[in-house]
């Protein structure tokens, strides 16, 4: 398997099946992760590709972490629902840069162990999640704090690995 360093986040990526495609700039191929990644990237390669000066503040190290919204209610009409998404997508667009993946809300879960399925999606239903890039695991915790479920269950914020 051959494999290609994902531009945005860093992750290894299958170049056979890159789960978030691919894209051509200036003659080279990149591999994305995730759709997210490869937006990013089509926004403006040029911060993902150019290489910071020693000393200069872009050297500083960038962490990725998953935000799991976990909790709350389905609302009650398509109104409430609108309104929910409008605050999502208020609260995404004041990150600017920092959001990798705006991520998706999830469905009803089955949780799997080894004595077998069962459906009531674990003990901490998770409904949906997101990606973001931060200086610091503080830094994260204070994007997560302007975060709109706040009102209506808890975000989990979890640094990734690698």
């Amino acid at each position: 398997m051959a494999t290609a360093i994902d531009p945005i986040c860093q992750m290894k990526v299958d170049t056979d099946n890159p789960p978030g495609g691919s894209s051509e700039y200036q003659e080279t191929n990149y591999y994305f992760c995730s759709s997210g990644c490869k937006v990013a990237f089509e926004q403006d390669p040029e911060s993902h590709l150019s290489s910071p000066t020693p000393g200069s503040p872009h050297q500083q190290k960038v962490s990725f972490f998953l935000f799991a919204y976990h909790g709350g209610e389905i609302p009650e009409s398509p109104e409430e629902g609108a309104k929910h998404m409008a605050k999502f997508e208020a609260w995404v667009g004041g990150l600017g840069d920092a959001v990798v993946n705006p991520g998706h809300p999830l469905g009803k879960s089955k949780s799997v162990s080894s004595g077998g399925v069962s459906d009531d999606g674990g003990s901490n239903s998770l409904v949906g999640f997101s990606i973001l890039k931060a200086d610091s695991m503080d830094a994260a915790l204070e994007m997560a704090k302007g975060y709109p479920h706040l009102e209506i269950g808890t975000v989990e914020v979890v640094e990734m690995m690698g």
